[in-house]
């Protein structure tokens, strides 16, 4: 069995306080104005005040339409965007960490195309070893981890002398999931890990990243479309519109009594888990507006069908319901 390399921490465990932490997180980008040397014409709030938090072992699905600013999140968490404002702390460390932790304390990624996401001129033993390379380990235990790592994902370590043009879709992701693995991190950023991917080879790939955090305990963030995959991998779900948090709370909770109306057109818009048992389809209205120009009040209001005054008025204050089942709607209070 492969080691995680996670130290140990009851205080990390599921039950227990955060691993991740994202407190009222922004990112705006600004608008170049057409005009050279003239001043922005305003921004992007592609993240608007987010805060969620993640434990060891635990699997948080952010989902909503495109441009609702999930990758962004994400981005954010692996440290690729700088934060406009507020903070994310790993195991209670600023992120960014200092390169002295940062080999304990990692956060890696697994990203949608695995066709993209390996360079095409490397062969596999430096795709997956690089990172190793770079955090220190010799040679020889650079070897020893490129091959463990290959047995561990599903694949011949003697295929580590291979390009990644020789191996399918799916055998590509899990090339993806052993570089992921390679430094140990504590989180793992799963950015639509399956949508590239052939319906028949999706199961697999869910069941492995399934299968690797029972094994090492691994902690989750995932970016995801496929509300089926995201019930059945998923701890939490956060559902995001327009930069913002709409609801937040336990998957089955979530999938079962969703209570934000989002959520609900959602949820009705998707796929039912049994042929012919489903729920009546809730049609929204409207486009998404922009998020340069936000509406007032509650964001959803211009396409929602239970909007009323006060939505356009007064932006709505967060409530907890059942403990730990949060939403951000006028309706509830």
């Amino acid at each position: 069995m492969l080691e995680s390399g996670v130290n140990a921490n009851p205080g990390n465990a599921s039950g227990s306080g955060p691993l991740l932490k994202v407190s009222n997180v922004r990112k705006y980008f600004p608008i170049a104005s057409r005009i050279p040397l003239a001043p922005t014409r305003g921004d992007i709030r592609a993240v608007d005040g987010v805060s969620l938090q993640l434990k060891q072992g635990q699997t948080l699905c952010i989902v909503g339409e495109s441009g609702c600013g999930k990758s962004t999140l994400g981005r954010l968490v692996l440290g690729l965007e700088r934060l406009t404002a507020g903070e994310i702390t790993l195991n209670g460390q600023l992120l960014p960490l200092a390169s002295k932790r940062s080999r304990e304390m990692r956060v890696e990624a697994v990203l949608q195309d695995p066709w993209s996401s390996l360079n095409p001129r490397r062969r596999l033993q430096k795709i997956i070893g690089e990172p190793l390379v770079v955090a220190g380990y010799s040679r020889s235990q650079v070897d020893a981890r490129v091959q463990e790592l290959l047995e561990f994902v599903g694949l011949d370590p003697a295929t580590r002398r291979n390009f990644p043009h020789e191996f399918s879709g799916g055998q590509r992701q899990r090339i993806a999931i052993a570089r992921a693995l390679a430094t140990k991190p504590r989180v793992i950023v799963l950015d639509e890990p399956v949508s590239a991917l052939d319906v028949s080879i999706r199961a697999q790939i869910i069941n492995l990243l399934r299968d690797i955090q029972q094994d090492l305990g691994s902690a989750y963030l995932m970016i995801a479309h496929d509300l089926a995959t995201v019930r059945y991998l998923s701890h939490r779900v956060a559902v995001m519109y327009l930069g913002v948090i709409m609801e937040e709370g336990p998957s089955q909770t979530v999938f079962s009594e969703p209570l934000h109306p989002y959520t609900q057109a959602l949820l009705s818009a998707s796929l039912p888990l049994r042929p012919g048992v489903g729920t009546k389809r809730i049609r929204l209205g409207g486009e998404v507006p922009s998020p340069s120009n936000p509406p007032s009040g509650c964001r959803f209001r211009t396409r929602c069908p239970r909007a009323f005054s006060r939505c356009a008025e007064e932006v709505p204050v967060e409530r907890v319901y059942d403990g730990d089942h949060r939403v951000s709607c006028h309706l509830f209070e």
